[in-house]
């Protein structure tokens, strides 16, 4: 079996050669440049043989797209640092206007994500990194690390930010049928706000899910492998965005309240996950370590069955 081959047999529920198994990271000082963005990526693939390739966009594309300024990063390991956000109050998002798919920084990424589909000649799924529009205003404005703004932006400028994330939700769905034009298989939708504390249940649906399925019901009729990532440690939602048209969940599943036990009993959907990310690579004896991540595996298929993918 090949990746998708494997990947479609897994949304079938059907026996697999081997367990599904996918990881991604950011690739900091390539993620702008094409060229070395798509080398680096493919290296990546072709070392560990994944199911899927999850397009890791730079995490700052949006704000770049729609002319923020950021100090870009200078090593592996640090997150680029936002020096002056595109929206800095609430008024600011009736201003907002629509950002180029034709030039700049979504173009950029066009391009990128068609070398890939090219090179992989569809054995292997291609998601692009999508951000939910909630989350892109989240960074266009005061960035992950800071949501309190963006949340009291829900609780006090209502109109005004949904203004904003019309025009974000625009420039998405633009950005996405260009994507769909260089032959995607699907999308990897991620937010921030689908946790407790950074929205309640009714601003949620006013003002992540409203934008989220605009985006989902966009694409759901033309690919075929949509998952969705739910961010964070916090006490997450899961139960009440099960309903979203996508194949498959990600999410920390270890770190969070929401175990694969947990999301097996809510869905029969896809589920992504079973390996801590930060802990679980600690151990300095390789062989102390493969037996730990096995037991990760025996414990995540006991609990999620066979329509699971390690990651």
């Amino acid at each position: 079996m090949n990746a998708a081959q494997r990947m479609r047999a897994l949304l079938k529920g059907e026996k697999t050669d081997r367990p599904g198994v996918a990881a991604w990271k950011h690739i900091y000082l390539e993620d702008r440049h094409p060229v070395d963005f798509v080398k680096r990526t493919i290296e990546l693939q072709e070392a560990n043989q994944w199911d899927f390739v999850k397009v890791s966009y730079n995490g700052y594309l949006m704000p770049e797209a729609f002319g923020s300024e950021i100090q870009w990063s200078r090593d592996y390991k640090t997150f680029p640092l936002m020096v002056k956000h595109n929206v800095n109050h609430p008024d600011e998002w009736l201003k907002l206007k629509p950002a180029s798919v034709k030039g700049g920084p979504l173009r950029r990424e066009i391009e990128a994500t068609a070398r890939l589909v090219e090179h992989f000649k569809g054995e292997v799924p291609i998601l692009p990194t999508i951000f939910s529009p909630l989350t892109s205003a989240q960074e266009m404005y005061c960035g992950f690390q800071n949501p309190w703004p963006i949340m009291a932006n829900m609780e006090y400028s209502g109109e005004k930010l949904h203004k904003g994330l019309e025009v974000i939700t625009e420039t998405t769905l633009r950005f996405v049928e260009e994507l769909l034009k260089v032959g995607i298989d699907g999308i990897f939708l991620a937010t921030h706000f689908a946790a407790y504390s950074r929205a309640t249940l009714e601003q949620h649906d006013e003002f992540a899910r409203k934008y989220d399925m605009q985006v989902l019901d966009f694409v759901k009729e033309k690919t075929w492998l949509n998952l969705m990532h739910i961010h964070g440690t916090e006490e997450l939602y899961f139960k009440e965005i099960v309903d979203y048209p996508v194949q498959g969940f990600n999410w920390e599943d270890i770190s969070s309240n929401i175990s694969l036990k947990d999301a097996r009993e809510a869905t029969d959907k896809l589920l992504i996950g079973g390996i801590e990310q930060l802990s679980d690579f600690n151990e300095l004896d390789r062989e102390v370590l493969k037996e730990k991540l096995r037991e990760r595996v025996r414990q995540a298929r006991k609990d999620a069955g066979e329509k699971l993918v390690i990651a």
